[in-house]
């Protein structure tokens, strides 16, 4: 995701070898719940699935009312 006029972009890390793969399109909106990481270019957002090791608050994806973990 890059923010009009805006040079920096927030990554959505979301690891499918843990939680599930989300079907999102150009231009759909998303909710998203995970742990943000900022650096220079703008961030990310990670663990944004269940955490298997109980080390982080379990995250989310949600798209068109359904979440994915």
């Amino acid at each position: 995701m890059q923010v009009k006029g805006s040079a920096q972009t927030l990554l959505i890390d979301n690891n499918v070898d843990i939680g599930k793969r989300v079907p999102v399109g150009d231009g759909d909106d998303v909710v998203v719940h995970g742990e943000y990481v900022w650096n220079d270019q703008g961030g990310l957002i990670h663990f944004t699935h269940h955490d298997p090791d109980h080390t982080h608050a379990d995250g989310w994806i949600e798209l068109k009312g359904i979440r994915y973990t």
